[in-house]
């Protein structure tokens, strides 16, 4: 009965040793998939971050893209607008007061039209001359500076001489 007693208590010794190395290992798998659970979260975070970063920025770009549109849509519908208003004041009946106005500010759609494209603008001071049934009128360019003592740049905005 010792015996058999004593080959129990070995079995059940050895029972426990095998049962505390398996507990051993599952502890260690338990802390490297913890670790790697925490690192994979970081990396998470951190690509997470990134592509908020990333989303603000579209939409910061996206923002000024549709703003940039919006203006240059405003800019084309003021040019339209100028343009029928040149149209009309190019008809016959118009008066030759509104004619040359008219030719002035073809002048300057004229140049802003080169503005908007690649190249130089060789000379925008030319003489205009318009025929009106009853007079002609004359436009010679438009004077750049003043010779007042300020010396401040100022445009002659009064309409021509008859």
């Amino acid at each position: 009965m010792k015996e058999q007693h004593d080959g129990e208590s070995r079995q059940a010794r050895e029972e426990r040793e095998r049962l505390d190395v398996e507990l051993k290992r599952a502890h260690e798998q338990n802390l490297e998939i913890l670790s790697h659970t925490h690192d994979l979260r970081q990396r998470f975070s951190s690509s997470l971050a990134i592509l908020k970063a990333y989303k603000d920025r579209l939409h910061a770009q996206e923002a000024r893209r549709t703003q940039q549109e919006q203006a240059a849509q405003d800019l084309q519908d003021e040019l339209e607008k100028t343009r029928a208003e040149l149209d009309r004041a190019r008809q016959r009946n118009a008066t030759s007061d509104a004619q040359a106005s008219a030719a002035r500010l073809q002048r300057l759609l004229d140049i802003q039209d080169q503005r908007h494209r690649p190249g130089k603008v060789d000379t925008v001071d030319e003489a205009v001359q318009i025929d009106v049934p009853h007079r002609t009128v004359s436009l010679s360019p438009m004077p750049r500076r003043s010779r007042s003592p300020g010396g401040a740049v100022q445009r002659d905005v009064s309409p021509p001489e008859p």
